[in-house]
């Protein structure tokens, strides 16, 4: 099967591993600002304030996060379910081209349904 991605998206693309955002014990629920540095490149800070600007202009995200305090971090996180970080996925700033997008949103709703088999990560 011949790849659909630029060289420079493949690149970027092998480097996306979803496994990195945290996810919450009970809720099942991950990260948003974990998704906005995997995707953007953005320190943890630039990164809470991206999500934060998407949840200002979309209240409807708004409306479905939580907010978690994780293990050993002094502060509470943004936290969604899986079709949540997929629509704020969709939304934040980067250079990840739509195909790859695309691919990380069905590897993110296989990693949190619990299936890493068919993981395109390398």
């Amino acid at each position: 099967m011949t790849s659909t991605f630029t060289e420079e998206e493949e690149v970027f693309r092998c480097c996306l591993d979803v496994s990195q955002i945290r996810r919450d014990a009970t809720s099942k629920y991950g990260s948003l600002v974990d998704l906005s540095m995997l995707i953007t490149g953005m320190n943890r800070y630039h990164s809470f304030l991206a999500v934060s600007f998407i949840c200002m202009n979309n209240p409807g995200i708004l409306r479905k996060l939580m907010s978690v305090k994780f293990p050993g971090s002094q502060t509470y996180t943004p936290v969604a379910d899986v079709a949540t970080m997929v629509e704020v996925l969709n939304l934040l700033p980067g250079c990840v081209g739509k195909q790859t997008r695309q691919q990380m949103a069905l590897d993110m709703c296989r990693l949190f349904a619990g299936n890493e088999s068919t993981m395109t990560m390398e």
